[in-house]
């Protein structure tokens, strides 16, 4: 005698003798493989996000870099406390002929609400300086930093400025919070980092964007050291 017992759902069927043998159903396929992928993305999605929060915390730059030696400035309370930074490293190089470069860097192992980065191009103008001329510098590592000229009064400062958005390196403001944007949604994470190197001179001196980029792509092994 054949016997069937649950037939019509396919998880059981029982054959002559008895003897029977199990069938999934495929109904529940689909659901099953969904909620592996999904717990298996949440739990690689809180990985990321863990490895990053401290990703900064021990971030620096050697005070000497080529023939250049670094002093560390002091960052006003009130911009300090604007930035909210995990790491703020603010130097002044100077070069034995006299030249001097200012470094300003700013890392977060997250952003949100009240702890972001600020861009040059924006806070510059702000405080004061005159944008004369904007563009691009081509780097040894292969991307491209922002370049800005401006002037205060008989002053000029130059700068070289690029982010760090996760494992990217970019020179675009609009870049930079777009790659943020989609690593946060992507993987949980919103470290970044900010780097930029100036020169402040009378407006008689001859423009430094040359020494710049030479220091700049000297320094990027070190500032962008978090990136791949």
């Amino acid at each position: 005698m054949k016997i069937g017992i649950g037939e019509k759902s396919g998880v059981f069927l029982f054959g002559p003798g008895g003897c029977g043998r199990s069938v999934l159903d495929t109904r529940y396929l689909a659901p099953l493989v969904c909620l592996l992928v999904a717990l298996g993305m949440i739990s690689w999605i809180d990985h990321q996000r863990k490895a990053a929060f401290h990703r900064y915390s021990d971030a620096d730059i050697p005070k000497t870099i080529g023939e250049w030696t670094g002093s560390d400035l002091i960052l006003e309370p009130e911009v300090a406390s604007m930035l909210s930074a995990d790491v703020t490293i603010y130097r002044q190089y100077r070069h034995p002929d006299g030249r001097e470069i200012e470094l300003f860097f700013v890392g977060y192992n997250f952003q949100g609400e009240g702890k972001t980065m600020h861009s040059p191009r924006n806070c510059l103008p702000a405080a004061g300086w005159d944008l004369k001329e904007k563009g691009y510098v081509e780097m040894q590592s292969g991307f491209q930093a922002r370049y800005l000229l401006m002037s205060y009064g008989t002053y000029r400062m130059e700068t070289i400025y690029w982010f760090v958005a996760g494992d990217d390196v970019v020179g675009d403001e609009f870049e930079n919070k777009w790659k943020t944007l989609w690593n946060s949604m992507i993987s949980g994470r919103s470290d970044g980092a900010m780097i930029s190197i100036s020169s402040v001179c009378d407006s008689t001196v001859p423009l430094m964007r040359d020494d710049l980029k030479v220091f700049a792509d000297k320094l990027t092994p070190y500032a962008c050291a978090h990136s791949r």
